[in-house]
């Protein structure tokens, strides 16, 4: 709470619990896509490729074909490295 008093005021104002708020729903949020990205990330590699999205699509369902997870880390792949990052894998779910 005193972290969160940002006008050192005792009392945590509207604005300031807003804030509060707000940074508790993102970090919940980040442990989410983290915890999302290693189940994922099957082979612990730190990257998520075209197989591994299938294989996470295919458990919940649908069955993508390989074009399809290709297109998917692609639309993520920002470095062009053929794979997906945390980094990546984040700013694509956020997006």
């Amino acid at each position: 709470m005193k972290a969160a008093d940002s006008d050192g005021g005792g009392t945590l104002d509207l604005d300031e619990f807003i804030s509060l708020v707000i940074r508790v729903n993102i970090a919940i949020l980040q442990a989410k896509l983290v915890a999302a990205f290693k189940a994922i990330d099957t082979d612990g590699s730190g990257y998520i490729v075209a197989s591994e999205i299938g294989a996470a699509m295919k458990t919940l369902g649908y069955n993508l074909t390989e074009d399809q997870t290709k297109q998917l880390v692609q639309a993520a792949d920002a470095d062009g490295d053929g794979k997906m990052s945390m980094e990546e894998f984040v700013r694509i779910m956020l997006a």
